[in-house]
């Protein structure tokens, strides 16, 4: 019986990256990530707008390649860039240099200067000629990644918003594509009052939220059964109350299928699983 492995036989020509006795360099390692950790803005990096002619990009964790090197790179402040309707996109853009120091690039850009490698951070809009404070995230770079898929965050500077991945959806044999966004429909209880709310992927492909009954002492969640859900948002160790300025990370439940089979029972999240992967 032939061995199947753990000796000097290289069974179907194997290409070892790094050997036992090899000099290695960073150009070694930063190749080591391609095709293996997915690309994409993985943390922080939202927008925020200064004035009509700059943005700020808030601190963020990426994973960038120039399609031979790929590199993780953490920005550990929040920068200003300046901006316009004609180039309304925020892109990062990234090559290797075999240099001691070289960074990402951060500009704006229009939509035909976007390279296959870039990322896109985010696109100002200007409804009437002016930046709105709301930001178009619809072609953000997210990692194409479960773990990344539709997940729920607080954002960085806590509001009674959430920001939800991008990513895709199945209804029975119609699959959508749901883009990145803040979802900013969440209202305050009435006073003295708590509740949960439901956050789900619609047959449309947008978020929409079904709030919880109110009530004085423990709020339920509202039933997850024929939607996808995203995450309940008020915990019933932290529901929402009507003294809540803000929505924090531990005020947010993942309720996505594919990595929780709570909620409405192991069949309806083993089927809501299936949907949402599109099976």
């Amino acid at each position: 019986m032939a061995s199947s492995g753990g000796s000097g036989d290289n069974y179907g020509n194997q290409n070892i990256q790094f050997r036992f006795y090899d000099e290695l360099t960073s150009s070694h390692f930063d190749k080591r990530s391609r095709d293996i950790v997915p690309v994409g803005i993985y943390k922080g990096g939202l927008l925020e707008k200064v004035d009509d002619s700059r943005v700020k990009v808030q601190q963020m964790v990426v994973e960038i390649s120039d399609g031979t090197y790929q590199a993780r790179i953490i920005t550990q402040s929040d920068q200003v860039i300046s901006i316009d309707s004609g180039h309304p996109y925020v892109r990062l853009s990234w090559n290797w240099q075999g240099v001691r120091n070289w960074f990402m690039k951060m500009e704006a850009s229009d939509l035909s200067s976007i390279k296959e490698d870039d990322l896109v951070v985010g696109k100002a809009v200007y409804p009437m000629g002016s930046m709105s404070d709301v930001f178009d995230y619809s072609l953000r770079s997210t990692p194409k990644t479960l773990s990344m898929l539709l997940k729920c965050v607080a954002l960085a500077n806590p509001d009674y918003k959430v920001f939800v991945n991008g990513g895709w959806a199945s209804y029975g044999s119609s699959r959508v594509d749901v883009p990145a966004a803040i979802v900013d429909m969440l209202t305050q209880p009435a006073p003295g009052m708590k509740r949960i709310d439901l956050l789900y992927v619609g047959s449309d492909g947008a978020f929409h939220l079904t709030p919880g009954g109110e009530v004085a002492g423990t709020p339920e969640p509202p039933d997850q059964s024929g939607v996808i859900p995203v995450a309940e948002i008020g915990t019933p160790a932290n529901p929402l109350l009507s003294t809540t300025t803000e929505i924090t990370d531990d005020m947010i439940v993942d309720c996505r299928p594919f990595v929780n089979l709570s909620g409405g029972g192991l069949t309806q999240g083993l089927l809501s699983s299936l949907l949402l992967m599109g099976a």
